[in-house]
């Protein structure tokens, strides 16, 4: 039995062998077959990321172009699309630069669209027969139409806002008075407050920025002449409130007369406290429902918080909550009824060497950004410390009040 079975044996394992052998060639077959479409899923993969970033300056090239076309729509149809073309060219990515954009103006000349397709070349999605992959994007922008729209100028003049513009004032006010932080009123046994002082020494303070701002603002909304693009200028009209412990109505309601403007500006006034969750609700009730703009009797409503973020209320303790950051909550009462906030954060100044500044703004200085970015609209929330950085950031909402925006 043994001698019968080990020669069988033995044969049975040389063709294992044989088989095992021809085994580890199936899999190398099979493996090499597989490679080839998971090798080209790889490669669709990279390639459409390419041809996802393609598509986002697609986005933006005909954004741009439909834009700068519908302001031209005014002036002549072909002028709107010479501009809209001539834009797209600069901002198209350079696989759809050949093709000349597709653009559509409407019936009645009000509105102008631009898309773009056109395709770009794979890399490696070539070897499973994908040799190009589509790219196109549209957009539509209306013409500038005019609008009635009232400006509602929230201006915080606590005592904050009585601190020399610019570090070379405050320099000055500390060789004159020994403190730059929180003196603005007589303390202590003063004679004269630190504002007193630099109004004797002609030392520009934030509020004396505040009213230049204002100024340059009131002359921007209300000068008479229209755009260069053609179009009808926006109709505006300001009101002007000072917050402190309350909302002081300066200018109210609305008005487009600059004179009369021109009077309430030079009566803001340095005060003390800033009570936000008194004086905002305030406001919000005068200003009533939002409307279309679409004439006189339904303006638009747009807010403009100028503040340095911080509810106070002198004369407390340093630690308590009189002294915090802004309550978002109060901004958002007021963007959830349909009303844009434009919000200009007036930076404090660290002062570290000054007691009142650390007992009092440093705790919270870190949340006073993030919480009036969050009072703000989109796009509509500024920042400035110095001097022209606040008159720049005045120019800045000027400007988005007058700025077209993308219809889809």
């Amino acid at each position: 039995m043994t001698d019968f079975t080990a020669p069988r044996l033995a044969k049975a394992a040389k063709a294992a062998k044989h088989l095992l052998h021809a085994r580890s060639g199936n899999v190398a077959v099979l493996f090499a077959l597989a490679a080839v479409p998971l090798f080209g899923t790889v490669g669709m993969a990279v390639d459409y990321s390419r041809a996802a970033a393609a598509r986002t300056e697609a986005q933006r090239a005909v954004d741009g172009a439909a834009l700068a076309g519908a302001q031209k729509l005014a002036q002549s149809e072909n002028d709107a699309r010479t501009v809209a073309t001539q834009v797209f060219g600069q901002l198209a990515p350079a696989a759809l630069r050949a093709t000349p954009p597709t653009i559509v103006v409407s019936a009645d000349k009000q509105s102008l669209s631009v898309c773009t397709t056109g395709t770009m070349p794979t890399t490696i999605a070539r070897v499973i027969g994908h040799g190009t992959l589509p790219v196109g994007a549209c957009a539509d922008a209306a013409r500038p139409t005019k609008q009635y729209i009232d400006v509602y100028l929230a201006l915080d003049v606590s005592a904050s806002m009585g601190l020399a513009a610019d570090e070379a004032g405050r320099d000055q006010l500390r060789a004159l008075t020994g403190c730059a932080f929180a003196c603005h009123e007589k303390e202590g046994g003063q004679a004269k407050s630190n504002y007193d002082v630099a109004k004797e020494k002609s030392i520009k303070t934030r509020v004396d920025i505040l009213r230049d701002a204002t100024q340059a603002l009131a002359t921007d909304l209300l000068n008479p002449s229209n755009p260069s693009n053609g179009a009808n200028r926006n109709e505006y009209r300001l009101a002007m409130y000072s917050i402190d412990d309350d909302a002081k109505k300066l200018l109210g309601p609305p008005t487009p007369h600059k004179s009369r403007i021109d009077n309430e500006i030079e009566r803001i006034q340095l005060a003390f406290n800033t009570q936000f969750d008194i004086a905002l609700p305030v406001i919000d009730q005068e200003m009533g429902a939002q409307m279309d703009g679409l004439d006189r009797q339904r303006p638009r409503k747009v807010m403009f918080l100028v503040t340095d973020g911080v509810q106070s209320k002198r004369h407390q303790p340093w630690e308590s909550t009189a002294f915090r950051p802004i309550d978002v909550s109060l901004c958002d009462t007021i963007k959830r009824r349909g009303i844009p906030m434009a919000v200009l954060n007036i930076r404090y100044v660290p002062m570290p060497a000054e007691a009142a500044y650390r007992g009092t703004v440093q705790r919270f200085q870190d949340q006073l950004a993030p919480n009036l970015r969050a009072c703000a609209s989109d796009g509509m929330y500024f920042e400035a410390e110095r001097p022209q950085e606040i008159l720049s950031a005045f120019e800045k909402f000027s400007s988005l009040m007058t700025s077209y925006r993308i219809a889809r």
